[in-house]
């Protein structure tokens, strides 16, 4: 026989989640909240936890800070905890910080600033926080960083439960990363950009770099649309999908495990590796170095038909497919003026070459 819930508990459960709707709704100040459930009941305790440590109720937000900047600066360290950080671009030549809470946010945990020589360092004084159930929730409170149009030699951020936006960057070497967050650039000139994310997207757009572009995401995709990197491009995802499109660079490498790889733009050498995932690639102009390996997963290849290649395949029970004319001979497929060294290994993953359309 089925235990039954009680309707008394069903009812009680009933008005608290029909509460906290309410609270939502009507924004009540979380100190007016924190007061009412310091009553010695349970029920208000409960409520006060799930309103703010589980269902993390939206609380209005204004600007409670704001701080300019005069000095020269070249080098930025931020760091925050739990809220939205953006980075855009200043009106003017001062470097302008303003946060965003609630209205009782109490004032001994807004932001702090140090300055040192060219460097400015922005810190979350709430810390990261750690209670029984791992990092404590904090409440939600954002950062505005405007930075005025110069060129800097590092901007460098370190987040938790942070969603971060970089509007028009301008820096020498870009470096963020977050746990559970996403990460997305959009506009801007750089030698080096690192972002790294445990648990979130990364996404840039319309970059430029002179050196190298990487992008690591243990559980969420990773994007790249229309951006050049002169060098190097890595893109890792442990269980997310990469897809670039529209990307210029000379070498690219895309790892993932279980997820599919979507790749379309101007390469020289590239390298795949995935365990299950599919791998597609488009190059729209001939690719001297192609190196691919799976367990599983297949690959399908377009090339210019002017791009020549000598092909080595190594598979246990996959199979080698390709529009082009090719030469066999054993593991190796030749075709036009095989300039192109391709190689390609699998346990049981299927190759397929096509070309480019006209």
């Amino acid at each position: 026989m089925k235990n039954k819930i009680p309707r008394a508990t069903l009812v009680i459960w009933g008005i608290i989640v029909a509460i906290v709707i309410v609270m939502a709704t009507v924004n009540i100040p979380r100190i007016i909240l924190y007061q009412i459930c310091t009553v010695n009941s349970m029920f208000y305790s409960v409520l006060y936890w799930i309103t703010f440590y589980i269902m993390g109720v939206a609380i209005a937000h204004i600007e409670i800070k704001e701080e300019n900047i005069q000095q020269d600066i070249s080098v930025i360290h931020l760091n925050w905890v739990s809220g939205d950080v953006q980075v855009k671009k200043s009106s003017n030549n001062q470097i302008r910080i303003v946060q965003k809470g609630s209205q009782d946010y109490p004032q001994e945990q807004l932001f702090s600033t140090k300055i040192d020589g060219d460097t400015l360092y922005i810190e979350d004084t709430r810390g990261y926080g750690i209670n029984m159930f791992g990092f404590q929730k904090q409440e939600n409170t954002d950062l505005v960083l405007y930075l005025p149009e110069k060129e800097y030699q590092q901007l460098n951020g370190n987040f938790v439960s942070a969603n971060v936006t970089v509007d028009t960057c301008n820096t020498d070497h870009l470096y963020l990363k977050t746990i559970s967050g996403t990460i997305f650039v959009e506009k801007g000139k750089c030698d080096s950009i690192e972002l790294n994310t445990t648990s979130g997207d990364i996404s840039v757009n319309h970059i430029k770099t002179d050196e190298s572009l990487k992008m690591v995401s243990v559980s969420g995709a990773v994007i790249a649309t229309e951006s050049k990197v002169e060098n190097d491009t890595y893109a890792y995802s442990a269980s997310g999908n990469i897809n670039i499109n529209d990307l210029h660079t000379k070498n690219m490498k895309c790892e993932t495990i279980s997820s599919s790889i979507q790749t379309e733009g101007i390469f020289d050498n590239v390298t795949f590796s995935t365990t299950y995932g599919l791998v597609e690639c488009t190059a729209n102009e001939p690719l001297n170095q192609l190196t691919v390996t799976t367990v599983s997963g297949d690959f399908h290849g377009m090339i210019p038909k002017e791009n020549g290649f000598t092909a080595t395949y190594h598979t246990v029970s996959g199979t080698f497919e390709s529009e082009f004319e090719t030469i066999q001979d054993n593991h190796m497929f030749i075709y036009g003026d095989k300039n192109g060294m391709f190689e390609f290994n699998t346990s049981s993953g299927s190759v397929t070459l096509s070309a480019l359309p006209l």
